[in-house]
């Protein structure tokens, strides 16, 4: 997303160094002026192509009829050609090459449906004898972005040219970004290095939702004097951050490495010994020790990462960007040498990528037109460094084309503005890939801002949610998840690692909604931390329609294959199905056997079963393992994390009465989410009815507090105290173990200044 509109750059560079010849017009009469090539002429394709063998023939870089328009004038990388609507419109381009060679040509192109193109090749410049005329037409819906396959063409040895124009009954305007050609002999092998290079996804679309965070050194408080990027660093609460996304439901963090500034929380030295200085760059690893506490947590971990191009601070006024050497010709006209750049991205990205490792679970990289024209399995490669298994996207812009096929998932910025796209997105049932287009074979995914903006940017800069509630936002992740597409919310966050109140509490009211119950967690059968023995296979998509977990299962099919899954919390349920043809398993906990369950049931086949359930552990980490005994299968739908969850002032299920109550926000004492609800008159209470087996008051000591009784299911349990001699945040001030079930708890100010209700503790 692009730092000075706070969205994705609508932009892309036409990278190809391929020449153009003007093209006489066949309707003088209507036809505008003509634009030169960008660029020398007559550079040979050999010394333009990447190392897959591409040529990228970029609109922008074409001979072109001057009333064409850019589809993203004010952005730093072009994106495409826009204002197509003549059949005298052309884009041409004349090349070299010293042999003549058969491509197989596509066109990166956006038209309604059934709209006709004709690609023209003549002998020398655009004047030459025709050589070949292909035909194709235009076959997404709505106007879509389409990666259009047209065809083989054959070149000759020495200079042709190459025209695109619109032919047949014209309706609507029409886009180009390029024309991408590659050998025709190579055209299998590379079309199968493509499907090779994909990674297994399931770690990202095993989850319903995550955490986007545009948050770095380029941030800065709610009010008051930012702090030097060391300090900012330095003062930064992993374990409180880890708490807040746990509590939120979120499968996965989306972490940003640079953005705004390009400005890294971690000890980087490639980009040190760039820049020939350490002003970019920390001594405490920040980054890393927030990817090691999520793993820690079963929360996937990526990053995303923003070049650094400097248009919205005053184009190439940084350090780190004239360092890049970018050619300036590249946004308007398509040439120069960007050497400098990928190799400077290539060092910074493997070394990030090899510090983490396996805690880095992905990368998604903003500003991928930058890169249009080089190979994108060359720089995909490089991001896997350190983790093989490492999932890549790239950005292709606002709904806009998407730049490249090789993406293992879409980046999704605001796509369809947050609807699934008819006939292109994953359909219901799915295995959650693109079905067509440009991404065709992804899989899907969407980003999106769900506050005012994508981060926080300097000081006093507000945190606002948007208008959607979290039943609204759960009914839309449902919609996703059913297809299998996972949904990245962005969420803002002060320099101190504060969120937004309402932020907060609506995402902890979504994952009740999301999760099916009060302090559970779901984990799909996909997720990288169930440890899967020998003789698993997965079944999902289409082939599986019978309403699983996220449309699918792991299955094993001989006796004494087992899986293990490690956890925090107070209890664990497998959901899975029942059906005549499965039998017994065996439950261990923390490697005790606990129980031998079975999935059979006579009649149709069940789904969503909890067969397993335990929910009186103590609080703390456990494992549970299961071995296969009989039947023809067992089957893993899900598993359901049980953990104690805090329940903030804010919940409608909580009930204050009495009078003088009133709502503190934006605190920065410690408070969960933040806030408080506070009464000052005595006798006014706050009830609270809830589902568990223990609950706990928690609350603020100050010296001005006094004392409050507690009663749980109308008795009076005891009086607590909120006295302290200093102000101590977040004080579970009273607990109690009760019968696995409903209850009411109920606190009533008895005396002192204040009484503060910050949550109730649950464990479910």
């Amino acid at each position: 997303m692009h730092p000075r509109l706070s969205r994705t750059r609508v932009a892309a560079i036409a990278l190809i160094a391929l020449t153009a010849s003007l093209l006489t017009s066949a309707n003088a009469a209507s036809a505008a002026s003509d634009l030169p090539q960008g660029g020398p002429a007559e550079i040979p394709i050999s010394t333009v192509t990447d190392v897959d063998g591409q040529v990228v023939l970029g609109a922008n870089r074409a001979a072109r009829s001057s009333d064409f328009t850019f589809g993203a004038p004010n952005w730093p990388f072009d994106l495409y050609m826009s204002g197509w609507t003549r059949t005298d419109q052309h884009f041409t381009w004349t090349v070299n090459q010293p042999t003549a060679i058969t491509y197989r040509v596509q066109a990166l192109m956006a038209a309604a449906q059934g709209q006709q193109f004709q690609l023209t090749v003549r002998s020398g410049n655009a004047t030459g004898p025709v050589l070949s005329t292909t035909t194709v037409a235009t076959t997404m819906a709505g106007g879509q972005w389409d990666r259009r396959l047209i065809g083989d063409v054959t070149l000759p040895a020495g200079a042709s040219s190459i025209t695109l124009t619109r032919t047949g009954s014209l309706s609507g305007t029409a886009s180009l970004k390029a024309l991408e050609m590659f050998p025709s002999s190579g055209y299998a092998a590379y079309q199968a290095k493509v499907t090779a290079s994909r990674a297994d996804t399931s770690a990202l679309t095993g989850n319903s939702y995550g955490l986007f965070f545009q948050y770095g050194p380029w941030g800065g408080p709610r009010s008051g004097a930012k702090k030097s990027m060391e300090q900012q660093t330095n003062d930064f609460d992993v374990p409180a951050f880890v708490e807040k996304v746990k509590a939120s439901g979120a499968g996965y963090v989306i972490w940003s490495i640079s953005w705004w500034t390009y400005q890294m929380s971690a000890p980087i030295s490639s980009v040190d010994e760039i820049l020939g200085n350490g002003d970019r760059t920390t001594q405490r690893d920040l980054i890393g020790e927030v990817a090691h506490a999520l793993k820690a947590e079963n929360i996937g971990f990526n990053l995303y990462y923003h070049t650094g191009q400097d248009w919205h601070l005053g184009a190439n006024s940084t350090d780190w960007w004239q360092k890049q050497q970018y050619p300036a010709t590249y946004p308007t006209r398509g040439w120069g040498d960007r050497t400098t750049f990928i190799a400077n991205w290539k060092r910074v990205i493997e070394e990030i990528g090899t510090r983490y490792g396996g805690d880095l679970d992905g990368w998604f990289f903003d500003d991928g037109n930058a890169y249009y024209g080089y190979s994108y399995l060359d720089l995909k490669e490089t991001a896997r460094a350190g983790n093989p298994e490492r999932v890549v996207s790239f950005n292709g812009g606002y709904n806009s084309a998407q730049i490249t096929n090789t993406d293992d998932i879409f980046f999704g910025e605001l796509s369809n503005n947050g609807n699934p796209l008819p006939g292109i997105s994953a359909p219901n049932g799915s295995d959650g890939k693109i079905i067509a287009g440009p991404g065709v074979g992804e899989a899907d995914h969407l980003m999106s801002i769900t506050e005012n903006n994508w981060g926080i940017t300097g000081s006093g800069q507000p945190i606002n949610a948007t208008g959607e509630t979290a039943t609204q936002l759960a009914n839309r992740i449902a919609t996703m998840n059913a297809r299998r597409m996972p949904f990245s919310m962005s969420v803002m966050m002060w320099e101190n690692g504060s969120w937004g109140n309402a932020t907060q509490n609506r995402l902890e009211d979504l994952a009740t909604l999301v999760h099916g119950g009060l302090g559970q967690i779901r984990v799909a059968d996909t997720d990288p931390f169930i440890s899967y023995g020998a003789g698993w296979s997965r079944n999902g998509g289409l082939a599986r329609p019978f309403g699983n977990y996220n449309s699918d299962v792991s299955y094993a099919t001989a006796n004494g294959a087992e899986f293990s899954y490690t956890f925090e919390g107070t209890g664990i349920e497998l959901l899975s199905e029942r059906h005549p043809a499965y039998g017994d398993m065996d439950v261990y906990i923390d490697g005790t056997l606990v129980q031998t369950v079975s999935a059979y049931a006579a009649g149709s086949r069940q789904v969503k079963q909890v067969v397993f359930s335990k929910r009186d552990l103590s609080p703390g980490t456990h494992t549970i393992r299961v071995v296969k005994r009989s039947g023809q299968f067992l089957v893993v739908d899900a598993l359901q994390v049980l953990r104690p969850t805090l329940v903030n002032n804010h919940s409608s299920a909580i009930t204050y009465a009495g009078s003088g109550w009133s709502t503190s926000i934006n605190r920065d004492f410690g408070n969960h989410n933040n806030d408080v609800a506070y009464t000052t008159v005595d006798g006014a209470s706050a009830t609270f009815t809830f589902t568990g087996s223990r609950i706990g008051f928690v609350t603020e000591k100050e010296p001005s507090y006094g004392l409050v009784d507690v009663y749980v299911d109308g008795q009076l349990q005891g009086t607590v105290d909120a006295r302290a001699t200093s102000r101590q945040a977040m004080q579970e001030v009273f607990a109690m173990s009760v019968t696995p079930g409903t209850h009411t708890i109920k606190v009533v100010k008895k005396s002192g200044s204040f009484m503060l209700v910050d949550a109730f503790r649950v464990t479910p």
